[in-house]
C-alpha cells in the first residue's frame, strides 16, 4: 500500500505540473488516494497514522488551527514580497530584511510560549496567539500602493509574536 501510495502522489506531481493544480482530475485523484489510505489504515492492527486519533478534539482543533494559521502566514509572506519589490520597488535583498522585525518577535514569543501554557494553560496561549495573528492580519489589510514602512511594520510585529504563540 505504501507503494501504491507513493506511485500514485508521484503521479499526481507529475499530472499536477502538466494540467495545473485545480485541475479535476488531480483533485479528484488525490481525494482517491487519500481515501483509499484512511481506509486502509483503519483496517490495519497497528497503522502507520490511525485517522481515530483526529476522533480527539484537542488535537483535530489544534491541527485544523496549524493549517490556518500557516495557510494565512505563508500567504502573507508571498504576497508581502511581492508588494516590497513590485510596488514599493524595493529590491529582493531590502524586501527580505524589511521582514526581519517579524522574526525578532516571533523567535523571543516561541521561545517562552512554553513556559507561558505552564502558567496559564495550553487554549490561552493559543486563542491568544490566534488572537494576535488576526489582529496583525487586520492592520496588514489596510497596507496599500501608497502605504508607509510604518503601518506595515505595525503588522509585522503581532503577527510575530502570534506565530510564536500556538
Amino acid at each position: 500500500m505504501g507503494l501504491a501510495a507513493l506511485l500514485a502522489g508521484a503521479a499526481a506531481l507529475a499530472l499536477g505540473l502538466s494540467l495545473g493544480w485545480l485541475a479535476f482530475d488531480l483533485v479528484g485523484v488525490g481525494l482517491l488516494v487519500l481515501a483509499g489510505f484512511v481506509l486502509f489504515e483503519l483496517r490495519q492492527a497497528s497503522p502507520m497514522l490511525s485517522p481515530r486519533i483526529f476522533t480527539r478534539r484537542g488535537l483535530s482543533a489544534g491541527s485544523i488551527s496549524i493549517f490556518v494559521q500557516f495557510f494565512a502566514f505563508f500567504g502573507f509572506i508571498f504576497l508581502v514580497l511581492q508588494y516590497l519589490q513590485l510596488v514599493r520597488g524595493d529590491s529582493p535583498l531590502v524586501a527580505a530584511l524589511s521582514l526581519i522585525p517579524m522574526a525578532l518577535t516571533l523567535m523571543p514569543s516561541s521561545r517562552g510560549a512554553a513556559h507561558l501554557a505552564a502558567r496559564v494553560g495550553n487554549r490561552r496561549v493559543c486563542v491568544a496567539g490566534l488572537l494576535l495573528l488576526t489582529g496583525a492580519l487586520v492592520v496588514l489589510a489596510q497596507v496599500d500602493g501608497n502605504g508607509s514602512y510604518w503601518l506595515l511594520l505595525c503588522g509585522l510585529l503581532p503577527l510575530g509574536a502570534g506565530m510564536g504563540w500556538p
